[in-house]
């Protein structure tokens, strides 16, 4: 990282452990090197898990050590229990709900995030009222969303074209992001969704009456962010890791840069891609998630809309709505 970025203060402070499942118990001597090192570094820590060896890890938990995790739940119990089987013990749902409770208590901030289809996405709402039962929104250091799932191009397809007897529909039911904004209004409105951080930058300038902040690009992908896969390879994007046409580069024993790959990344902004530089919503947008553009069969110079007009329109509106009622 220090040869990637050798002056420290344009170095990002903050490490994403990912996987796979990084924090599970045999994972714990590593994971405490790498946090007790990274912290003596400056660096803190954000995690995505399965939560299900959590409780092997509080101690490491908080503000200043690993300080966000992103846990996902597929829906309620009896669902969630079909679908993400532990693969010894069977049913997890319950384990990760009472290790969401302890880690809570260290203070560390947690994003539960529901992979939502057409199967459990009436069952939001009461996720969200379980959660509130439980306390967890007792603490400002929680928060809840709802997810699309979204297969490959090719997965999606298969599901579309046989419907009755494909082993992925027996799994999921995809829906189009239509599709996912018409069944949450349905089902209830105040169901967070991924809005691409419209709602914040709305409410934010209208409750600070600042400017808004635009941008050119969609992610960090296509600026200053890799992922540092076990086997010495450097991506740019977690949806392309393991892919190696689109590996940057390699560390193990000095950073190797593939760089044409990695100029395909970083020279891809709104100006690149025809269908966005003349679209209103290209400073918001970004043009779109680069990983989903190639999983999709798209090029660097495609974009991925991913509806996001019917996106902006709900969360501009949702924090207008709060604006104003905070004004009165």
């Amino acid at each position: 990282m220090e040869e990637i970025e050798p002056n420290k203060n344009l170095r990002a402070k903050t490490i994403t452990l990912y996987g796979g499942e990084p924090l599970m118990a045999s994972n714990r001597e590593i994971i405490e090197y790498i946090v007790i090192k990274g912290k003596s570094l400056g660096y803190n820590f954000d995690a995505v898990t399965n939560g299900y060896d959590l409780e092997y890890f509080l101690d490491l938990l908080g503000p200043e050590s690993i300080k966000f995790l992103q846990i996902t739940i597929d829906g309620e119990k009896e669902y969630h229990d079909k679908r993400r089987i532990h693969y010894k013990d069977g049913k997890s749902f319950d384990k990760i709900i009472a290790n969401i409770s302890k880690a809570l208590k260290t203070g560390v901030s947690i994003s539960v995030r529901a992979n939502t289809d057409g199967r459990n996405i009436s069952s939001m709402r009461n996720l969200k009222n379980y959660f509130y039962e439980l306390g967890f929104y007792n603490y400002k250091t929680f928060s809840f969303y709802s997810a699309l799932l979204c297969g490959e191009k090719s997965d999606v397809d298969k599901v579309k074209k046989n419907t009755q007897t494909s082993e992925l529909n027996k799994k999921f039911e995809y829906l189009s992001r239509e599709e996912f904004l018409l069944k949450q209004e349905q089902n209830d409105s105040d169901i967070w969704g991924q809005d691409y951080g419209v709602f914040t930058k709305i409410y934010r300038a209208l409750k600070n009456s600042s400017k808004i902040q635009f941008h050119t690009i969609f992610c960090p992908s296509q600026t200053n962010s890799y992922i540092l896969d076990p086997y010495g390879e450097i991506y740019s994007c977690w949806d392309t890791v393991g892919k190696r046409e689109r590996c940057l580069g390699s560390y193990l024993d000095d950073i190797v840069w593939n760089e044409k790959e990695r100029s395909l990344w970083h020279n891809r902004n709104i100006g690149t891609v025809a269908d966005c530089a003349h679209c209103k919503y290209a400073l918001f947008c970004g043009g779109g998630c680069m990983g989903k553009v190639l999983a999709n069969g798209g090029s660097f110079e495609s974009n991925f809309c991913d509806s996001y007009s019917l996106i902006f329109e709900k969360y501009v509106i949702q924090a207008y709505k709060k604006y104003r009622a905070e004004m009165h």
